[in-house]
């Protein structure tokens, strides 16, 4: 399984099983070049011996088109398809060719996002305000995401934004937000994955003062014994120029 716009290296052998050398000339159809590339296109294989060639792969979704005759589309994952790609090869002094048969699955390598702006509008500083995003895999290939390089005022949640998605499997994470200050916030939240793929999540939010203030966010009790009374003062402040 291969995925689009990566490259992809792999050695074929041929071996002569004459008492003469032959030289071998490889043929790589036109409509195929910009997805295959061999490395010699000529070489001698010498009497009971081999030779190698390299052969570069670089699939991209335009091939699915271009090349519609050689693939078969998946009926689960889109876009995706099993590519048969057909390669020449031309022996001197014989006359019907050999071939060897290029396969492959292709797909993508894409995750969706269900939102990529966040709106968490206003939030008083000190409180968290949370937003759920999904993620689904596209890809014909497990793939693991995280997010990372958070701001501080950010918590993903679970496994801290870590996870491991199946082919075609959607998972959901909540992305908590406390602002530290009573500021306008426009920030991104990046997600990558281990295909090396990254996206870019916008947040817009507005930090505000709470309107009240407490001189101590825990009540310390002291000791008491049963049908002792204690009392402890907290005093509750209001900035505003309301009541």
């Amino acid at each position: 399984c291969t995925l689009f716009d990566r490259i992809y290296r792999k050695k074929v052998v041929l071996k002569n099983r004459a008492k003469s050398a032959y030289r071998v000339i490889i043929k790589v159809a036109d409509r195929f070049a910009p997805f295959v590339e061999v490395n010699p296109t000529m070489f001698f294989v010498q009497a009971k011996s081999s030779q190698s060639m390299n052969v570069k792969f670089t699939p991209t979704q335009d091939m699915l088109t271009s090349v519609a005759h050689f693939t078969l589309p998946s009926e689960i994952y889109s876009p995706a398809a099993l590519v048969c790609l057909p390669i020449e090869i031309q022996v001197v002094n014989q006359e019907i060719p050999a071939y060897f048969i290029l396969n492959s699955h292709v797909c993508t390598s894409r995750v969706e996002l269900s939102t990529t702006v966040m709106d968490f509008g206003k939030v008083y500083v000190g409180q968290k305000s949370t937003r759920t995003i999904s993620i689904r895999n596209t890809s014909m290939l497990p793939q693991k995401t995280a997010f990372v390089r958070l701001p501080k005022e950010f918590l993903v949640q679970p496994n801290d934004g870590f996870a491991i998605l199946l082919p075609n499997e959607t998972q959901e994470f909540e992305i908590s937000f406390g602002p530290q200050s009573s500021i306008n916030y426009e920030v991104n939240v990046t997600l990558l994955t281990s295909f090396n793929d990254s996206y870019t999540i916008k947040v817009l939010a507005e930090g505000v003062d709470p309107p009240l203030i407490l001189s101590s966010p825990v009540v310390q009790m002291h000791t008491t014994y049963p049908g002792e009374r204690v009392i402890e003062n907290v005093v509750v402040k209001n900035h505003t120029k309301h009541t």
